[in-house]
């Protein structure tokens, strides 16, 4: 039970600089087995972005065939911290999803077609995170990270139907090919949760907070229904503006 605390999306993480107008861009990561470094699957992230500020991401995941197996759409627009999203699978069933109802958010979770669906309604903690609102997250706090200040917010597991503390903080600064990275970790503030359920690892570039590496439990599942181990990269030159308004 304690892998789906890490079942939180950081792998839509990026950063990209207030352009003035409504702005679609591509982004593409690249999903590898952590024990065998086969790529299992890609995301295809469709980016809307208006004023330098995210509205929308559209994600939808293939198979290392290039077989699109399932999509999931988030809408930051009531809350950027929390936005409403929904995900499905549908080569395993798994669906979850997330929506703001004022001060308090729903939360639904199945883990496959032939699960009952579970849901429900919890009290929307102060700057509480859910989803891809890990990545607003990292942007609005970046200058304290950076600064060796751990960050610590409520993060939405929906497989457990509530929320957790989790800390963020800098781990090392690394260097590799001649270019520095900052090496940034989550895991749970409680000791007994971080025993069990260990750390994700995220490589942002040095100088602002563009995720290039994500390592851990990813929201994607196997044919038995357990969360996937993979590293995650986003290549630069996967980045691309597909549309201006």
């Amino acid at each position: 039970m304690m892998k789906t605390l890490f079942t939180i999306i950081f792998i839509s993480a990026n950063f990209l600089p207030d352009i003035g107008h409504a702005v679609e861009t591509e982004r593409v990561g690249y999903a590898y087995a952590q024990d065998s470094g086969e790529l299992i699957y890609t995301e295809t992230h469709n980016e809307i972005r208006k004023d330098g500020r995210i509205i929308s991401d559209t994600v939808t995941y293939h198979d290392a065939n290039g077989k699109l197996f399932a999509v999931k759409n988030v809408d930051y627009s009531p809350n950027p911290l929390a936005p409403d999203f929904h995900l499905k699978n549908s080569r395993t069933g798994h669906t979850e999803s997330g929506k703001n109802r004022g001060e308090k958010y729903q939360v639904k979770f199945s883990e496959s077609d032939q699960a009952d669906i579970e849901s429900k309604t919890l009290p929307l903690p102060e700057d509480a995170v859910a989803d891809a609102g890990f990545d607003e997250l990292i942007i609005s706090q970046w200058e304290d990270i950076v600064a060796d200040k751990p960050v610590t917010r409520k993060f939405l597991i929906p497989g457990l139907l509530s929320f957790y503390d989790f800390r963020i903080y800098q781990a090392e600064v690394q260097m590799k090919d001649g270019e520095r990275s900052r090496v940034i970790h989550v895991e749970p503030d409680n000791f007994f949760y971080r025993l069990l359920g260990g750390t994700t690892r995220l490589v942002y570039a040095y100088d602002e907070p563009r995720l290039k590496v994500f390592q851990g439990v990813s929201n994607m599942r196997d044919a038995e229904g357990d969360n996937l181990q993979v590293k995650i990269v986003f290549p630069v030159r996967d980045i691309g503006v597909v549309s201006r308004d």
